[in-house]
């Protein structure tokens, strides 16, 4: 049986990046988010929420950050 899992980030309740479908073990996604001074995004996995977090995009030039999430099952 194939497990996997819906990852997605949120930013006022709205979807900011692609939806993933990833399945379980160490995968890399890669997921860029654009911004200004400091940004809060919610991070979803299969539809629910998991977890917050903050970005201070005031800190990188391009305004722009790449994220890095592992899937562990």
């Amino acid at each position: 049986i194939a497990v996997s899992y819906k990852i997605q980030v949120y930013q006022n309740g709205s979807p900011c990046t692609d939806a993933y479908t990833v399945s379980v073990g160490t995968v890399e996604i890669p997921m860029s988010l654009s911004g200004s001074g400091v940004q809060y995004f919610d991070f979803y996995v299969n539809g629910k929420y998991q977890d917050s977090f903050k970005v201070d995009f005031s800190t990188n030039a391009a305004e722009r950050v790449e994220l890095k999430f592992t899937v562990d099952g």
